[in-house]
């Protein structure tokens, strides 16, 4: 997964920011951080091109923060009186 979420703008600047998302394994962030980013970058165009204008500011693998999320599902999404629908019934990352 790759995306780009607006996120607003500084107090003092006009100009829009956003979070860049990218989704990888577990087991390549170690390797990923010694890793080359124009080869990252190269690797985020060529799955979706839009997004080439939201990477030129990042020159350095140490300008990412890496985090991980979870996925996972309501055993029971329903009571008596509730029913848990779409994003209510399970975890969801960014």
């Amino acid at each position: 997964m790759v995306g780009v979420l607006p996120v607003g703008s500084l107090p003092d600047d006009p100009q829009p920011i956003a979070t860049i998302f990218w989704s990888m394994a577990v087991d390549r962030m170690a390797g990923w951080a010694g890793s080359s980013i124009e080869d990252w970058k190269a690797e985020a165009v060529s799955i979706w091109p839009e997004i080439s204008p939201f990477l030129r500011g990042i020159t350095r693998n140490d300008q990412l923060i890496t985090v991980r999320y979870t996925h996972g599902s309501l055993s029971r999404p329903y009571s008596q009186s509730m029913v848990h629908i779409g994003d209510a019934a399970h975890r969801a990352s960014p």
